[in-house]
């Protein structure tokens, strides 16, 4: 897997983009950003208040380990609301 690097830090490269909501469903995932589809928007910000944060160019910051619960679904959520379709989710598989 390669990683991406920029202001945004070093994220895995995305995959696709149905097989991560399909494995989202269940246990923790990963929010990722496509740096080359986000324009900074924010609307992921306004979706996900507590799980995204935006920098000061209104770029999104995601949390580095995987978010369950309330934060899952405010990330579906963010990921779904994006306009860009910036935001992808990266399923762990449970136990």
């Amino acid at each position: 897997m390669g990683l991406l690097t920029g202001a945004i830090g070093a994220l895995p490269w995305p995959r696709g983009r149905d097989e991560n909501r399909d494995n989202a469903r269940d246990g923790a995932v990963t929010v990722l950003v496509d740096p080359l589809r986000c324009q900074g928007i924010g609307m992921c910000a306004h979706l996900a208040p507590g799980v995204i944060a935006l920098d000061e160019w209104g770029f999104p910051i995601v949390p580095r380990g995987a978010v369950t619960g309330r934060e899952r679904v405010a990330a579906g959520r963010a990921a779904n609301g994006c306009p860009r379709r910036a935001l992808l989710l990266e399923g762990r598989s449970g136990g």
